[in-house]
């Protein structure tokens, strides 16, 4: 998308919104390396790690919401595209947005089902990604 709104000159986002990407996406990195340092179990699949006795972590911003490395990276999406200085690029961000809230939505379920204490843990904390509202 940004090569084709670069290509045609469609919705060209200025340069120093460059530097603003830059810092949100700094921003976003270190969100989700906050989520990964508290959660041993933290990778890109949906299973269950018997192999490494998986548990429920509770700790870091597993305490504010239960899938705090969707939101690093939701909040490292947004920023590209004033990077690519294309405003034709908040196309697949938000794409990509929906695809991670019903990814959100069956990992929930997956791990509702299927691992021990996380039933009891969606009581204690209560959004999956928005505090306050999902």
């Amino acid at each position: 998308m940004a090569g084709l709104d670069v290509r045609f000159d469609l919705f060209y986002i200025s340069f120093p919104y460059l530097f603003l990407a830059i810092i949100l996406y700094i921003l976003s990195a270190a969100f989700s390396l906050w989520s990964m340092l508290h959660n041993p179990f933290f990778e890109g699949t949906i299973r269950i790690q018997d192999d490494r006795m998986h548990k429920v972590i509770k700790s870091g911003p597993y305490k504010i919401v239960r899938h705090p490395g969707y939101i690093g990276m939701l909040l490292g999406s947004f920023p590209l595209p004033f990077a690519f200085g294309s405003a034709l690029s908040f196309i697949p961000v938000f794409i990509m947005v929906i695809i991670v809230f019903v990814r959100t939505f069956y990992e929930d379920k997956t791990l509702q089902e299927e691992l021990t204490g996380y039933s009891d843990y969606c009581k204690e904390v209560k959004y999956r990604l928005i505090p306050y509202i999902w």
